[in-house]
């Protein structure tokens, strides 16, 4: 029996959260590491595909039409989804409160959106059996928020604004929940800031470590390293993953000592771009240093690869990090359709069981 892992990143493209989780179960259930609730919200004419589904880019529309507390400096160009069209089509936005006044005006409702999923995940959970699963809560940085929020030029002022707003939602949820989630840390924008710049990376650093070390609690993390999937397009491309394992490789030295990474995963398609079937791209995995009980994911399960194909990606990946290597997508599907999603998840199931052998 293997012991590789199934790993769903956030966002899922169903009807809603119940059924997300449902199909999370029925699909994958003995398989995964933990289940998220899809990140679907409601659903609207305005939202079709729900209010979640867009990730960060709610918040932006919901502080754009709070006038009393902020001011349109550039209208984003909408998609038939709700959200924006392009990465450069993002709404720019004023706060009319200084960066110590704002927290108290915002509301990014992660807190709110855990209490609505987590009892339908529990209900769940028991009718399937898998009595151990923990219920997954993504999140993204303040700094994040900030760059999809704010005028550029105020994105660092604000991002601790956004930082303190959200921890105050994520510790209320680790106060009674701590030993039954795992907080994924999705980090698009801190890894695009390495690619961008190597020297960005103790910025990036300054950033994922303000959230970790101030939850409350002790609590299981995972660090979902992310290339953007904004409409299914990603904002980096990377063309070496040295930068990427170097971020790891920090992350990992400096981590606090009370909090403990469930899993780190690594991006390995871009958006709509498949994954490359060239061994020697995944040649930098091999220095990845992981802790003892840290699983490594690799996001490598594409649509735009056969069966066959990511078999042999799957291959040279366990090969070059010389270990078991679990499976995942590049980043959430709720950009897919939900018959790809379906695809995807079963997809998933069948590298799990039928896996490669390691140095064959």
């Amino acid at each position: 029996m293997s012991n590789r892992k199934a790993l769903l990143l956030g966002t899922l493209p169903f009807e809603d959260e119940e059924t997300a989780i449902d199909k999370s179960l029925s699909i994958l259930g003995k398989h995964l590491i933990c289940v998220p609730d899809g990140e679907i919200g409601e659903k609207s004419e305005k939202y079709p595909k729900g209010t979640r589904s867009g990730w960060v880019c709610i918040h932006a529309n919901e502080c754009a039409e709070d006038t009393d507390n902020w001011e349109v400096i550039q209208k984003a160009e909408m998609n038939e989804d709700g959200f924006p069209a392009g990465y450069d089509k993002i709404y720019t936005l004023r706060s009319k409160h200084s960066p110590e006044e704002l927290p108290k005006y915002l509301n990014l409702h992660f807190h709110e959106y855990f209490y609505h999923s987590y009892p339908i995940f529990q209900r769940l959970r028991k009718q399937y059996g898998y009595d151990q699963l923990k219920f997954q809560l993504g999140i993204p940085t303040g700094f994040t928020l900030s760059v999809f929020i704010m005028e550029p030029e105020n994105a660092i002022a604000y991002y601790p604004a956004f930082q303190k707003r959200l921890l105050h939602e994520v510790n209320e949820v680790l106060k009674d929940h701590a030993d039954d989630i795992v907080v994924q840390l999705e980090l698009p924008i801190e890894l695009g800031l390495v690619y961008q710049t190597p020297s960005q990376i103790d910025f990036a650093m300054e950033i994922v470590m303000g959230l970790v070390k101030n939850f409350q609690y002790p609590t299981q993390i995972g660090i979902h390293l992310c290339c953007g999937d904004l409409n299914n397009e990603a904002w980096t491309h990377p063309e070496s993953l040295e930068p990427l394992v170097t971020f790891a490789n920090r992350l990992i030295r400096e981590w606090p000592k009370n909090q403990e990474i469930a899993y780190i995963h690594v991006p390995l398609a871009e958006g709509n771009i498949p994954p490359t079937l060239e061994k020697d791209f995944y040649q930098p995995l091999a220095r990845i240093q992981l802790p003892k009980n840290t699983e490594l994911f690799a996001g490598f399960v594409h649509e735009g690869r056969t069966i066959e194909e990511l078999h042999i990606i799957h291959s040279h990946v366990e090969n070059i990090c010389n270990r078991s290597v679990g499976v995942a997508c590049a980043c959430g599907m709720g950009r897919r359709s939900p018959k790809i999603g379906e695809k995807l998840m079963k997809r998933m199931k069948h590298l799990l069981e039928s896996p490669p052998a390691i140095n064959e």
